[in-house]
């Protein structure tokens, strides 16, 4: 009778267990379709002479401090990494748009390992040809299109609404997560 019922215990043991771990994937994965939403809305298109402008917008930029950022000074990487001038950097910092684990530095702050820089910035896209993104297959698992020559897949550099990702999930509801597989030209 007890080994019987020590194997009933460890039986539930393992179903509790397989329960939070799936209900804790289908939490990441609303999360994720939570953010994507949230992206969606934080601006709009628009459209003038055959280009596909984004609405400047403002975005908050959370960076875990590089390795190669420990012991240099803020303002020295936000002026080489950031490309930004001293006078945007100090206005900031007065503004409170940039913080350091949630403070206001000094400009002369020495970053540390583990420390975290938000950045509040707005951000003007480049625009991008208006031309449609063309779904050529659609299996439910694998997605084809045809994408026009001038928008990046994914968010890079100055674009982050302007790509292919986000103009899937805005304009066809590709609301889940879609990672790009492979690029025929």
């Amino acid at each position: 009778k007890q080994a019987l019922s020590i194997s009933k215990i460890k039986n539930q043991h393992q179903v509790n267990k397989h329960e939070k771990k799936k209900k804790r994937e289908e939490d990441r994965a609303k999360d994720k379709i939570d953010l994507i939403i949230d992206r969606m809305n934080e601006t709009d298109y628009i459209f003038s002479n055959g280009m596909r402008y984004v609405k400047p917008y403002y975005h908050n930029q959370l960076v875990n401090v590089k390795q190669r950022w420990v012991s240099r000074p803020l303002m020295e990487i936000f002026l080489s990494e950031f490309s930004v001038s001293e006078l945007y950097f100090e206005e900031s910092l007065k503004k409170g748009t940039i913080l350091v684990n949630n403070k206001i530095p000094e400009a002369s702050a020495l970053l540390q390992l583990n420390d975290i820089l938000f950045h509040r910035l707005h951000r003007h896209e480049p625009g991008v040809a208006n031309m449609p993104i063309t779904i050529v297959a659609d299996t439910g698992t694998i997605l084809a299109i045809d994408k026009p020559p001038s928008i990046p897949i994914h968010p890079t550099g100055s674009y982050r609404h302007n790509t292919v990702l986000s103009i899937l999930a805005r304009d066809h509801g590709f609301t889940s997560h879609l990672y790009p597989l492979h690029r025929i030209d």
